[in-house]
């Protein structure tokens, strides 16, 4: 049996993945695709790109489990939240942690919403008259989205405001707002574990899971019955009251590594891959398209199988084994990436919009060859952007230096 490797600082087939994902939730913001009048191309983007909402689970979790495992790698391992931030823990929020894990990308969560401001105001200005209700509203909407408080709403429009993936970060920094108490509590476990020899971890993910799962079903029903004023239509996805679970299960899987869990075997290993392929692209889709099935179950299948992968990804890649996926994740070609994963993610999404209302104006809409055309010229324009925002920030850090 391979033993987890706990001197290992840093796994790269976890940054392999990330980008993988990112890439496929730039594919699934192709939306027009579905549309086009070839009935292969509308069929295969509804049942295999759309909707990659398991990759945005995965990254809550990644996010928990990076947290606390750095943390049980310094020289004082968990004791670290108590002893550096005790006054924070004393408090309900404590704002130095969630800026210190978010400050190294608000510059390009900034560009993401200026990039996205004449977007809005065009927007707007399709179904108002004049230039002062798009510009006010536009400025608005900016000034919510600056202090990355816009999902706390549980609204779609604000949460979504002005460049469509911002609710990620603001999901992200409101989680980190409270996170350290949580994390308070998880030192607490994991001294218990250290004098009863008794795995809290894992009983601890199993608590997380019900809870996503009784919310998911709270908040659908008041998605679904909230009056037209103040309609509630992204407590499900996109509010920090669910998506603190799944950090909390990313950071307690970081744990139970740390607890000595078992290493899954290749078997087992190439069988979630297989289910996770298959989920991902055709079966997720198909429960919705074809069989009718709630979106609790999609989502009772997405939690698990996001936690799985990461907890086979990490021990697997810590124990050392010979996996042809982790090799392939772990290799120069993707981790080369990293650093711009995150500018990608924020950056694509006002290109996209710009690409798709320039392929609405003078592309063929329903033709299959220019919807290719226009998914093509935004995933390269994305590209170019992010690496060239990524070259001035590396040139800008050089010449402060």
């Amino acid at each position: 049996m391979n033993q987890i490797n706990h001197s290992l600082n840093h796994i790269p087939a976890l940054d392999g993945i990330r980008i993988l994902l990112i890439l496929l939730i730039m594919l699934s913001h192709c939306e027009f695709l579905a549309d086009t009048e070839n009935p292969f191309l509308s069929a295969l983007y509804n049942y295999t790109l759309h909707n990659a909402t398991f990759a945005v689970d995965f990254f809550f979790m990644l996010s928990g489990f990076g947290i606390c495992y750095a943390a049980l790698h310094r020289p004082e391992g968990l004791h670290s939240f108590e002893t550096s931030s005790a006054r924070g823990f004393r408090r309900l929020v404590d704002v130095s942690f969630a800026w210190m894990h978010i400050k190294r990308i608000y510059p390009v969560y900034l560009l993401g919403l200026l990039l996205s401001l004449p977007y809005s105001v065009l927007s707007i200005m399709s179904y108002h008259a004049g230039l002062a209700v798009p510009l006010g509203e536009s400025a608005v909407l900016f000034a919510g989205c600056l202090t990355m408080l816009q999902s706390l709403t549980g609204t779609m429009a604000l949460s979504h405001a002005l460049n469509g993936v911002s609710w990620y970060l603001s999901c992200f920094f409101i989680i980190l707002l409270l996170l350290p108490n949580a994390l308070r509590i998880l030192c607490h476990d994991h001294r218990h574990f250290q004098k009863t020899q008794h795995s809290l971890a894992g009983s601890r993910i199993f608590f997380f899971y019900g809870c996503i799962l009784v919310l998911t079903l709270l908040f659908g029903a008041l998605e679904q019955h909230t009056v037209l004023l103040f309609p509630l239509d992204d407590l499900v996805y996109g509010s920090p009251y669910l998506r603190i679970f799944y950090v909390l299960i990313g950071a307690y899987t970081a744990l139970r590594m740390e607890e000595g869990g078992t290493i899954p075997s290749s078997r087992f290993s190439f069988a979630l891959y297989a289910f996770a392929f298959l989920w991902q692209f055709g079966l997720r889709n198909f429960t919705d398209l074809t069989l009718g099935l709630p979106f609790l179950f999609r989502r009772a299948v997405d939690v698990p199988l996001a936690a799985s992968m990461l907890y086979v990804l990490a021990s697997r890649s810590m124990a050392g084994t010979a996996d042809p996926l982790l090799r392939i994740l772990s290799g120069s070609f993707l981790c080369r990436f990293k650093k711009q994963s995150m500018l990608l993610f924020l950056l694509h999404f006002p290109i996209r919009n710009y690409g798709i209302l320039l392929f609405n104006r003078y592309g063929h809409t329903e033709s299959a060859v220019s919807a290719l055309v226009c998914a093509t010229l935004i995933f390269l324009v994305s590209f170019a952007f992010t690496f060239s925002v990524s070259l001035l920030g590396s040139e800008s850090s050089t010449i402060s230096k």
